[in-house]
């Protein structure tokens, strides 16, 4: 019953094909397109507890209201790597439609200093092993340099430990003669 109109709208789309089974082609061409019409991208990161609601509201403000918000609160303070200081942030993921929206929210992130965070789509199961077994090495990285760095100060202290009392021997001599 759907057939003639599918004919005409592959006719004036353009696409029409000589191939017998074309019709039903883009039909399931149409089908998938609408599948993916109907899928959300999104934006993950992190953010400041502190900038949380201004975050939100700018968010909200931005797109109209035409996305997404949810945040969860990270339990451990995390060191902010430019003053050294604890800060309590929140991870977040927006939930969006548009390209237009999705600069948007970049350029938000950005003044706001959240970190960004690429997921890979959630169906994608092998994606999504994949990511987690390079997160889990990194931390495992992480941890051996972490371990390896305060070993190598350790020693330090303990060469630098050895001659302090010929140091300041030294330099109360040089000061003594002067």
């Amino acid at each position: 019953t759907d057939a003639p109109r599918l004919a005409v709208s592959e006719l004036s789309a353009g696409r029409s094909s000589s191939k017998p089974g074309a019709l039903l082609a883009g039909a399931h061409d149409d089908e998938a397109r609408a599948d993916l019409d109907m899928r959300f991208s999104s934006i993950t990161g992190v953010v400041s507890t502190e900038e949380k609601v201004r975050f939100e509201r700018m968010i909200f403000r931005a797109t109209r209201g035409n996305c997404y918000v949810r945040f969860a609160p990270i339990k451990q303070p995390i060191t902010d790597p430019e003053t050294g200081s604890l800060i309590e942030k929140c991870v977040f993921i927006v939930f969006f439609k548009s390209l237009s929206i999705e600069t948007k929210l970049k350029k938000i992130c950005d003044a706001f200093f959240a970190h960004r965070y690429s997921l890979p789509d959630m169906d994608d199961a092998p994606a999504v092993d994949r990511m987690l077994t390079e997160n889990a090495q990194e931390l495992v990285d992480s941890r051996t340099v972490l371990l390896k760095n305060q070993d190598t100060r350790f020693r330090l202290c303990q060469m630098l430990a050895q001659h302090t009392e010929r140091w300041t021997w030294i330099v109360l001599r040089e000061k003594a003669v002067y």
